[in-house]
């Protein structure tokens, strides 16, 4: 829409794999709503979505229950507050489940998710709420004081719907919108609509916005299903913040694709994580260098759990070296999927294989100097080059 004719087969170009134009989709998903439709179809009453809380509450949801709720936020959003494809959704919370139905419903109705670290300083997400042209924000109830004063210094409007039943609250209350009668939606999201704008938190000048479309979070999420051998058998962990693309696309989207479940947590709590998987009986979980060091500092005797579902955990979105990698693998004896990734590319563009012998694996995770990123996904491709930029073949 906001590029020149010229430029749209540029891009296309430059969004196209050596063998596969872009034309040719790597999925069968009209949108992620089709997903989401196809996966409850399948299997209405298995659970999709388990909320563990700070202080022990759990939430659950089916297949079929959360494809109601955000159905009844995609119809409020649509007709009560005339959004739709185009339309940018900011939030502004730590893990909730209800931040999961707001992407979803976002996704549903074409418009474009803008995930809001809390922790940033208030200026940073002034400059993000207007460089993104926010229309509206979900807000938890310990940032609402926050949002309130985002809303009266933004350059632009923003309504302000807040997560809870607060009476006391002169803010649109999510627990009333969920309780509102849904009017039938037809989605107009298509695989070219937007669907995320991540911003970057760069070191220098003000932070530069990502945009990633649903055929984005569709296909690195096939990848990444795929890669690492995925069913509808397999249950994730998720305890990486969701406003991140590793938190969005790793544990929110690809469980989805794949017709799993996700455990979300509130936040990452080094006592609780074993326990929460063996708990949970979830089979793999996606984490960051800094986590595992934690795990490796705390030491927790995972001997006495029954963790037989458990296969493998996933590691990015930061330098891991060797000797933290040999530290949590000779304390644990768990085997860590590395990979890598950034925003610019939706996430994950790469991992070491899954089936590697324990050799191969000692080779490719402590032997080279730093553990290997692996091979590229199918979604992604990858070239290894000279300091002036010329391309090195098989081994060099």
């Amino acid at each position: 829409i906001n590029v020149y004719e010229s430029t749209v087969s540029l891009i296309a170009n430059a969004r196209s794999l050596f063998q596969r134009p872009f034309t040719e989709k790597l999925v069968p998903y009209k949108n992620v709503g089709d997903l989401l439709q196809t996966q409850c179809a399948a299997n209405p009453a298995k659970n999709w979505l388990t909320f563990l809380d700070d202080g022990e509450s759990v939430t659950t949801f089916s297949y079929s229950e959360f494809l109601e709720l955000t159905s009844r936020l995609s119809s409020y959003m649509k007709y009560e507050l005339n959004l739709g494809p185009g339309s940018r959704i900011a939030t502004m919370s730590i893990n909730d489940y209800r931040t999961v139905i707001v992407y979803y419903a976002a996704w549903i109705l074409g418009a474009c998710v803008v995930p809001i670290n809390c922790g940033e300083d208030p200026d940073r997400i002034q400059f993000i709420l207007d460089n993104a042209n926010v229309e509206l924000v979900f807000c938890a109830t310990d940032q609402i004081v926050k949002a309130s004063h985002l809303q009266k210094s933004s350059k632009v409007s923003f309504d302000i719907i807040q997560y809870g039943d607060d009476n006391e609250s002169s803010y649109c209350q999510f627990d009333a919108v969920m309780r509102k009668v849904a009017k039938p939606i037809e989605s107009d999201a298509t695989l070219d609509s937007e669907a995320l704008i991540v911003y970057t938190s760069g070191t220098t000048g003000a932070p530069k916005g990502v945009v990633l479309d649903q055929y984005n979070l569709l296909a690195d999420a096939k990848s990444i299903t795929e890669w690492n051998k995925f069913t509808s058998e397999d249950r994730a962990m998720c305890v990486l913040p969701i406003h991140h693309v590793n938190g969005t696309i790793v544990t929110i989207v690809t469980p989805m694709y794949h017709g799993g479940s996700l455990v979300l947590n509130r936040r990452f709590k080094a006592h609780g994580f074993w326990n929460n998987l063996a708990e949970q009986k979830c089979t793999w979980v996606s984490v960051v260098p800094t986590i595992l060091a934690f795990l490796s500092e705390l030491k927790s005797d995972i001997t006495i759990l029954d963790l037989t579902n458990f296969r493998h955990i996933i590691c990015g979105a930061g330098p891991l070296t060797v000797e933290l990698a040999q530290r949590f693998h000779y304390i644990f004896g768990v085997r860590i999927v590395h990979g890598y990734g950034l925003s610019e590319t939706t996430c994950y563009s790469c991992f070491i294989p899954i089936d590697l012998s324990d050799a191969e694996y000692s080779q490719w995770m402590f032997e080279c100097g730093f553990p290997s990123i692996g091979c590229a996904v199918e979604a992604n491709e990858m070239d290894i080059q000279t300091e002036d930029g010329k391309s090195l073949g098989e081994n060099e």
